[in-house]
């Protein structure tokens, strides 16, 4: 058995009442994205997983990842971390905003959040110079590890 470490780039399929779901997914030093199927019914576009399966060739889909188990992690990587902000889990954070946070923050994106929770609407109006920004936590995802936050009526920039 094999383990990988990817992203999850896109959700090609998903059965919602078995789990059974196509990745795709962004596993460092390989190019293109790879193709992942098992059972991923609570992953997320953006998720960071730990994966460990099998390859397999398919005669229609060719070559695939098959999970036997897997884990959601916390990102670690700038890319990671970016693409969890902006996956659309976060209220009010897109891409856009979440690259600004993360160019802004780099590998300490979280611990200023954490660190800051009762000021962070106030460091994010003074390091992006933005508006009627509040910030939620929730400890629904990463077992509150992770800060959820949400901004209203904030322009894009």
């Amino acid at each position: 058995m094999q383990k990988i470490r990817c992203v999850v780039e896109r959700i090609t399929y998903q059965n919602p009442e078995n789990g059974y779901s196509v990745l795709k997914c962004r596993v460092k030093d390989y190019s293109d994205l790879i193709p992942v199927i098992g059972n991923f019914i609570d992953a997320n576009v953006g998720s960071v997983l730990i994966i460990e399966g099998n390859w397999k060739v398919d005669a229609k889909y060719g070559r695939q990842f098959v999970a036997e188990n897997w884990e959601e992690t916390l990102p670690a990587t700038v890319y990671e971390i970016e693409k969890y902000l902006g996956s659309g889990l976060i209220k009010g954070v897109g891409p856009k905003f979440a690259k600004k946070i993360v160019q802004r923050f780099g590998v300490d994106t979280f611990v200023v959040i954490e660190d800051n929770m009762i000021q962070t609407p106030k460091v994010l109006n003074h390091c992006f110079d933005t508006t009627n920004c509040s910030v939620t936590f929730s400890n629904s995802r990463n077992n509150g590890a992770l800060p959820r936050m949400a901004r209203q009526n904030m322009p894009e920039r």
